[in-house]
């Protein structure tokens, strides 16, 4: 196999020295049992404005939802890629839960899935590649 093959993966680890007991567990270090991850990808000028993003939702270790997240101000033909991306491919969720790979504008993720879930909810929210906030997002 070429080197360039291998998946690449960091690890953070913080090993207690010898003799050392673990730090007592806080109330901002509780377990969590479900996690909202997304990623997103930004236009690469000044405005960084949201063009797409992913996202899973994890409840007790199992993926329940995958989606795509659709920038405001994309134009049709971008749409269309993303639409014709999710038609062909199929959400990797745990069994029982929809396989449909869905397509949420940024409102409707707003609403309907990070408020919901990551402030109301609770749940632990891990975002990637942040776009910045643009003059015609409200």
């Amino acid at each position: 196999m070429a080197l360039d093959s291998f998946l690449r993966i960091a690890v953070r680890a913080y090993p207690l020295p010898a003799g050392k007991a673990p730090h007592k567990p806080s109330r901002w270090r509780q377990p969590y049992s479900a996690m909202l991850v997304f990623d997103t990808e930004t236009r690469i000028d000044h405005t960084q404005a949201l063009m797409f993003g992913s996202y899973r939702f994890i409840d007790q270790g199992a993926c329940v939802e995958e989606g795509l997240i659709v920038g405001d101000d994309l134009s049709d033909q971008e749409r269309a890629i993303l639409a014709d991306y999710a038609s062909t491919r199929r959400a990797d969720v745990a069994r029982g839960e929809s396989t449909r790979l869905r397509i949420r504008s940024r409102r409707e993720f707003l609403d309907r899935v990070f408020f919901p879930l990551g402030y109301k909810g609770r749940a632990l929210v891990v975002g990637f590649n942040l776009p910045r906030r643009s003059s015609q997002q409200k």
